[in-house]
Order: C-alpha cells, then structure tokens, then sequence
C-alpha cells in the first residue's frame, strides 16, 4: 500500500494529475447538507477491513466503494447512512444505491461516532480553482468542523487564503513530530531521486495533518 501511496505522489509531483476527482460523502449540520472533503469512516475500516462493505460496480469517481451520509445533532457526531452501488436482477443498466449501515453499524448506539476525532472541512461557494484529482479543486470558503472523540469542539468559516494559511501553520506544526520524520525517511529512502523539497511537498499534498493537528483557528494575538 505505501508503495501505491508513493507512485501516486510521483505521478501527482509530476503534474500528471490522472486521479479522478471523487464523489464526497455529505454532513447534514445546521439545517443544511454539506459536502465533504475528508472520509470520516476511512481510518475505520483501514482498522475493520472485515466490515468495509463492496460495492458490485466500480467507478472512478468513487475509490473508497461507499458514500457514507454523516449529522451533527446537539454538538455529536451520526453517521445516518452508508451506500453502495449494487447490480439489478432484470437489466444489464439497472445500478441502484443499496444502504447497508445495519450492515456495518446494526446498533443505532454505535451510529454515534464516539472514537471520531478529527477536522471536518467542507468547501463553500464557487470553484476558483478545478484540479482534476481527488478533493484537490479549490473553493472560496470553507467551514471547518473541529471533532473530539464524537464532540463538536469548535468550527469556523474561513476564505480560501485563510484556510491555505491554516495548512501551513498545520504542516508546521506536522513537521515537529515523529510521524512526520518517520514518513519523510521511508519516502526518501523509497525516492532516492527526490530532492529534500520534493519529499516535502509530496508529504504537503498528502494531507494527513490536517486531521492529527489539533491547532486553533485563529493564532494568538490576531
């Protein structure tokens, strides 16, 4: 898998952006549906690959298999439903969007997302800037979710000038610890042709501290 990981960065660095940009799963908050640009159930089935559901028909735009509906109701965190796709008995066309949370939840206790910590980012407004991968495309604003262990801690509207300001002072943060020193020896050691900076923009792109900082909104003093 982290070879994958490595070959998908290369081709990323290498500005051949072949990844379809994917289907987000959507958060029901505040009376309004919101798309997602991060996969609140991933770390769980990375973690349960037994309960990870399949879906009979793959697309691009879908990589993970599902699209996974989440709710915040009085500051916690729902998942209310999973679907995949799954093929018809009649047609060779009829796909249809088949639920299957009591499949992975059956106990509406365990919808409650008690273990989930992380930063629940959704895009607001128009597209300023499309790039075809991933969650890549870049928006106006986006609302930013702050999640500890199923509790909505805090959350913010920023611009998008704010938010890259934000990653930055993220990926700061990320480069002080040993995750991030671990990662940087395996992709250097992987890509020996990767100069110091290429090692540290693939790591940039890769996102991941985006959800282990746990930084505050707003730097002190402003």
């Amino acid at each position: 898998m982290f070879r994958v990981i490595l070959l998908m960065l290369v081709m990323w660095t290498s500005e051949c952006l072949w990844a379809t940009a994917q289907v987000p799963d959507t958060l029901l908050f505040q009376g309004k549906t919101h798309d997602l640009h991060v996969n609140p159930l991933s770390r769980f089935f990375e973690e349960n690959p037994e309960l990870k559901p399949e879906s009979e028909v793959t697309v691009t735009s879908n990589w993970r298999g599902y699209e996974a509906t989440f709710s915040i109701v009085n500051d916690q965190l729902y998942v209310n439903d999973i679907t995949v796709l799954r093929k018809g008995f009649f047609k060779w066309n009829d796909i249809r969007d088949v639920s299957v949370i009591r499949d992975v939840f059956p106990e509406k206790l365990d919808r409650r997302l008690k273990w989930y910590s992380g930063l629940l980012i959704s895009p607001k407004g128009k597209v300023v800037k499309y790039i075809h991968g991933g969650y890549a495309s870049q928006f106006e604003r986006y609302l930013l979710i702050r999640v500890k262990k199923g509790i909505v801690t805090e959350y913010a509207e920023m611009t998008l000038e704010q938010w890259k300001t934000y990653k930055q002072r993220q990926f700061e943060a990320y480069k002080q610890t040993k995750e991030y020193q671990t990662l940087y020896r395996d992709i250097a050691a992987e890509l020996p042709s990767f100069t110091d900076q290429q090692v540290e923009d693939a790591i940039f792109q890769m996102e991941g501290y985006v959800q282990s900082e746990e930084l505050p909104f707003k730097e002190k003093g402003k």
